[in-house]
């Protein structure tokens, strides 16, 4: 009876694992019922877990006031700005709109303000607060990104504090950016010498500073789409953030240093079920990238495999990266190495081709899943036409 061994990726532990086994069986012998599909359940015993309790995880002082924004919280700002440079700036759109005191600045008045920002890169004191901050270079091209987009913007222009200091990081960030796209990249930049840089434009801008800090104001519009208390329960909640992310990180990072025992319980199955028949490994993700290291191995000439199937895994990517244990970037797949078929999905950010660096020893055959990013890493195991894929290349 031939067999088909499954083998897990990363993150997966032994409830998981179970109704992963038993929907992949069911659909497998739904279409071959000569198939036995057994288990390699490594999760459990040799996949990461925090030994100290979580004990590395650094806790934060909760402090008075936990709704209000102030300087402290200058990593939600940024963090949104990093995305989209003017995201505070359209956040002002909607938050200004509504106060009946609200004077938007169009027009003439607009064009006079966009006329200020072009200029910054010309201000001494801009000047070298940039310099410092290591951003002189590509001041001018942020500062004619932020110029450019206000015309199309409401602020408050009578607002001395908001809107400057708006502007003031609007500029910044696209500073950084742009220093990003360089090839060389933008010199790192420390978050004292990114506020100093920040108050000289508000100066240069014609802004006061608010007392509480350049970030005070931001909260306001930024807090009222919901973005500073994602952020809040991201940095309270650390522990639990951790907690989760562990099996899926933390097992890629842990099989770099102790692999012996993922890829020992993947012979251990084999072994175990090439009594019977052909064998066939069936491996995600980072079991994949076990199943290649063990099937490689100059020792392992006798495996008994088959056939190996992959889906999801980065395999082809380590290699390039010469990462694998068992195979250097110049090596070819020894003589003894199975037939290969590698399944992938574009939408999966995990799944790589492995033909255009392994040759004709291996073949690549795409699934569209329907599934977007991450989602589409796990989509292959309800996916219809991957199982009849398997039905007609799994050796009888």
């Amino acid at each position: 009876m031939a067999s088909v061994v499954f083998v897990h990726g990363t993150g997966v532990r032994e409830k998981r694992y179970e109704d992963l086994l038993r929907g992949v069986r069911a659909r497998l012998t739904d279409l071959r019922p000569d198939l036995d599909v057994l288990p390699c359940l490594w999760g459990e015993a040799h996949g990461a877990r925090l030994r100290h309790g979580g004990a590395s995880v650094p806790e934060r002082s909760v402090r008075a006031g936990e709704g209000n924004i102030d300087a402290e919280d200058a990593d939600v700002i940024w963090a949104r700005l990093d995305a989209d440079p003017l995201a505070e700036l359209r956040a002002l759109v909607e938050y200004g709109a509504g106060r009946p005191a609200y004077r938007p600045a169009r027009g003439f008045a607009a064009e006079r303000l966009a006329a200020r920002v072009r200029t910054l890169a010309e201000r001494p004191d801009v000047a070298a607060a940039a310099a410092v901050a290591g951003v002189a270079a590509d001041l001018g091209a942020g500062a004619e990104t932020v110029a450019e987009a206000l015309p199309a913007l409401v602020i408050d222009s009578a607002d001395a504090v908001t809107g400057p200091a708006a502007v003031a990081r609007a500029v910044v960030a696209a500073t950084l950016h742009h220093g990003d796209a360089r090839a060389d990249g933008c010199l790192p930049m420390d978050g004292l010498e990114r506020d100093a840089l920040v108050r000289a434009i508000v100066g240069a801008l014609g802004g006061s500073a608010d007392p509480r800090g350049v970030l005070a104001t931001a909260g306001r519009p930024l807090a009222a789409s919901g973005m500073w208390f994602a952020s809040w329960r991201v940095r309270r909640g650390r522990d639990r953030i951790v907690d989760g992310a562990v099996p899926p990180l933390g097992d890629i990072l842990r099989y770099q240093v102790a692999g012996d025992g993922v890829r020992g319980c993947v012979a251990r199955a084999v072994e175990a079920a090439r009594e019977n028949g052909p064998v066939t490994l069936l491996a995600h993700s980072l079991g994949g990238i076990a199943c290649v290291d063990w099937l490689a191995a100059a020792d392992n000439a006798g495996h008994g495999v088959d056939l190996l199937v992959t889906a999801g895994t980065q395999a082809p990517f380590l290699y390039e990266l010469d990462a694998l244990r068992a195979l250097r970037a110049h090596e070819a797949l020894p003589a003894h190495f199975p037939r290969w078929l590698n399944a992938y999905d574009v939408r999966d950010p995990l799944a790589y081709v492995a033909a255009p660096v392994f040759g004709t020893r291996a073949e690549d055959r795409e699934f569209v899943t329907g599934q977007p990013l991450l989602r589409a890493h796990s989509a292959y195991w309800a996916h219809a036409p991957l199982y009849r894929w398997l039905a007609e290349e799994i050796p009888r």
